[in-house]
């Protein structure tokens, strides 16, 4: 008996702490946004203060952090479907971007639409995932409201490298 008790208390005292951890971990990571696009399902999180890319689909599982500050969105179309172009050109690479880094001097009718003042392109191809590495800077851009053609192709013929994290990336200002 006294075996069958001590290996239930080592359990728990085992467990407890792990379930800790779990719970602590979870509580440190926000889902902004999620998409389903191009065989891939894509996740916006924020752990530490940052906006995380996770993926996963065509055999690629994997995260990369972004350059726009949290909250970050992925950019749709009127439908709220989420918008995106693909480039024969570029191997049939499908592009989607994201919306970061909120204004401090925008009113709050702008900010409760989680408008920002940066962007970065999401580069989706068979052979992997890739962050652009140009930020969009400047002005407002509000992701439920759709941009135009030409920023989904400025952000894929940079062309794409994998994003390094540098905090001092590429802009257009």
């Amino acid at each position: 008996m006294g075996y069958k008790i001590g290996s239930v208390a080592l359990i728990v005292f085992l467990l407890i702490p792990s379930c800790i951890l779990c719970r602590l971990s979870a509580e440190s990571r926000v889902i902004l946004d999620h998409i389903t696009i191009a065989g891939y399902e894509l996740q916006l999180e924020v752990r530490e203060a940052k906006c995380i890319l996770t993926f996963s689909g065509h055999s690629h599982l994997g995260e990369l952090t972004l350059l726009p500050k949290p909250p970050c969105r992925f950019v749709r179309d009127w439908k709220g479907d989420p918008q995106s172009f693909s480039y024969k050109d570029i191997g049939n690479a499908m592009i989607v971007i994201l919306v970061g880094t909120p204004s401090k001097e925008v009113s709050s009718d702008l900010s409760r639409r989680e408008c920002g003042t940066e962007s970065q392109g999401v580069i989706l191809r068979e052979q992997g995932v890739l962050v652009s590495k140009r930020i969009g800077r400047g002005g407002l851009i509000c992701p439920s409201h759709g941009l135009d053609e030409t920023e989904f192709w400025l952000f894929s013929h940079e062309w794409a490298r994998p994003y390094t994290g540098d905090s001092d990336g590429p802009s257009i200002k």
